[in-house]
């Protein structure tokens, strides 16, 4: 009977682990709304996700705070970075989509938005 109770028992301990991630997931998602810290969200579930991965001992939700004030300036300035550079692809493939013309439809046929 007590190894069936016994917390170290896979099953447990498999349980805790998913209960780890759902937590870990909804605190991801919560960080989410406002659109600016999507990058710092991301790179903090990376680095959880990271040391839970290296089996080292992880308190979801306080690490995922410590990471998020520690890497909130460069994870924001990248976020921001990247999501020009996405809008800027996405206006020249909208511009490209919108043209006539051999060149245009050659541009709109190789980027998957052709006419």
């Amino acid at each position: 009977m007590s190894k069936k109770l016994n917390i170290d028992n896979p099953f447990f301990q498999s349980m805790s682990w998913l209960g780890d991630i759902i937590l870990l997931n909804i605190v991801f998602v919560a960080c989410c709304f406002p659109v600016i810290t999507i990058g710092t969200s991301c790179t903090s579930l990376y680095r959880i996700l990271f040391r839970m991965r290296r089996k080292e001992s992880v308190y979801v939700i306080r690490d995922f705070w410590a990471v998020f004030k520690e890497e909130w300036k460069q994870s924001t300035v990248l976020w921001a970075a990247a999501g020009i550079a996405g809008v800027i692809l996405a206006v020249d493939l909208y511009v490209t989509g919108r043209m006539q013309g051999g060149l245009w439809t050659a541009l709109g046929c190789c980027s998957c938005c052709g006419p």
